[in-house]
């Protein structure tokens, strides 16, 4: 008769099997932390991406919106002298950005205040 046993397949003390379930459940912690950090760069990575692609594309906008209304103001200055043209131009853009502040104003005036706004359990 064979007595000695595998140490797999002997079976260990309760302390060998406390250790064995901590390291377990440690380097399944870790792996989800690896994971967690993997994805948080990715999406990171892609946020950054993106933010940069609208910045770019705002400031091309900008240069444009630039440029088109300095074309208006040639072709009124060849019109009209320049300081009308720069007057009808700047004067347009004045009072649409009035329009557009008085708009905003009316906006955040109709928001409620969170400390106002009825709760969900009433």
């Amino acid at each position: 008769m064979n007595t000695t046993v595998d140490s797999q397949q002997r079976p260990g003390s309760l302390w060998d099997a406390t250790a064995e379930l901590v390291a377990a459940g440690q380097q399944v912690i870790l792996d989800r932390m690896d994971l967690l950090r993997n994805e948080i760069g990715d999406d990171l990575r892609m946020v950054v991406v993106g933010s940069g692609l609208i910045v770019i594309a705002g400031l091309v906008a900008a240069f444009g919106w630039v440029v088109s209304w300095l074309a208006v103001v040639v072709w009124l200055a060849e019109r009209t002298s320049t300081p009308f043209a720069l007057l009808v131009v700047g004067g347009l853009h004045l009072v649409a950005g009035a329009l557009l502040g008085a708009l905003a104003i009316n906006r955040f005036r109709q928001l409620v205040p969170l400390t106002e706004a009825p709760s969900r359990a009433e």
